[in-house]
């Protein structure tokens, strides 16, 4: 035992000195960068509900949504630390919640993107492990299916869904119920595949509110995030913009619930029609089956060309763009919903943002 302790000790000695550092590592000498914490929280009409224009009182029961990948862009923008992950948020909740933390200096602009979690998403406060299970559910629907057929870029075939037909997990869901007089209509909607929102409102036209910063070193900034689901039903601009009649008129089995496959059969109401009773939209709104799934609502302009590739998409990738695209060739009322409208239900310090379907490497 002796002899084993004796030998020990040299053989200590050479391990401590072998551990011991040769020369302290040269310390970070970039700047001090600016720090920008980005929160969530559903807005008071998710909370409280809302009354439309037309006369509807609108509830909402539940809302899932995936929300990260925060990350600062731009050639005079200094990038310290992006933040690679999502959180799942339900809806309604009370308060603000922590969404990532990124770090930069410079002229720079913010990105997030709103897709279908990953397996390793974190949750925010009330969502569960079943529910990043059910978003992270692979399936297919009239929109992701019109996208997984189109060609991008030059012409050539979408390469992203690597022969996966358009399924996609679901990035945002929204569960409620509207009510007016003796009346009720359910809605339950999910939509899939994944967006990058950016260049959130307009200085010169919002009062200021931008997602372009300028970032000097020790800056604190907060930016908030709001989930405000009644964006799916802001038919027309302004306050006064909230609508429910025609998607009303759209249960066209009268069952009491508004699927996205009947807004799909309803020609997308033009601003002035918005407030239309159910009999103006039952006469003017129903699409035949050229206009909802042929060339006007379909695989042109719903799905197609203009949604998808070419030069409206930006010759988009859809493994980042899934089903979600852009809304200009929107020709029915399930077209504008899932194609233009839930996009903005996240706003930034208030204002809607622009939705970019180039592909992204990541944060």
């Amino acid at each position: 035992m002796r002899l084993a302790l004796a030998l020990s000790a040299p053989a200590l000695l050479a391990l401590a000195a072998a551990a011991a550092p040769t020369g302290c590592l040269p310390g970070d000498t970039r700047p001090e960068p600016a720090s920008i914490l980005l929160t969530v929280e559903t807005s008071a009409a998710s909370r409280d509900g809302v009354k439309t224009a037309d006369g509807w009182e609108i509830t909402f029961e539940r809302g899932l949504v995936s929300i990260g990948d925060a990350a600062l862009d731009g050639d005079a923008c200094n990038a310290y630390a992006n933040a690679r992950y999502e959180r799942v948020f339900s809806a309604p909740t009370t308060g603000a919640q922590k969404l990532s933390l990124v770090y930069g200096l410079g002229q720079c602009s913010l990105r997030l993107r709103l897709r279908s979690p990953s397996s390793d998403a974190l949750l925010g406060e009330g969502a569960s492990a079943r529910d990043l299970a059910a978003l992270r559910e692979p399936g297919t629907d009239a929109w992701s299916a019109k996208v997984a057929g189109t060609s991008g870029g030059k012409g050539g075939p979408m390469s992203g869904f690597s022969g996966q037909g358009g399924v996609n997990g679901t990035a945002l869901r929204v569960v409620g119920h509207a009510r007016k007089g003796g009346i009720e209509k359910r809605f339950a909607w999910s939509f899939r595949g994944n967006v990058t929102l950016k260049d959130c409102g307009s200085a010169a036209e919002d009062g200021g509110v931008t997602t372009s910063l300028d970032l000097h070193g020790g800056d604190v900034r907060e930016i908030p995030v709001t989930l405000a689901p009644e964006e799916l039903f802001r038919l027309r601009e302004g306050a006064e913009g909230l609508a429910f009649e025609p998607f009303a008129a759209a249960d066209a089995n009268d069952d009491g619930t508004v699927t996205l496959d009947e807004l799909a059969a309803v020609v997308a109401p033009a601003a002035a029609d918005a407030d239309a009773g159910p009999g103006e939209m039952n006469d003017a709104g129903k699409a035949s089956g050229h206009d909802a799934g042929g060339k006007d609502g379909g695989a042109h302009d719903g799905g197609g060309q203009h949604a998808a590739g070419g030069k409206d998409a930006g010759g988009a990738s859809a493994a980042d763009a899934g089903a979600w695209t852009a809304g200009a060739g929107a020709t029915t009322l399930g077209d504008l919903v899932y194609l233009t409208l839930a996009p903005r239900t996240v706003l930034v310090k208030g204002a809607t943002c622009q939705v970019d379907r180039q592909r992204r490497g990541g944060g």
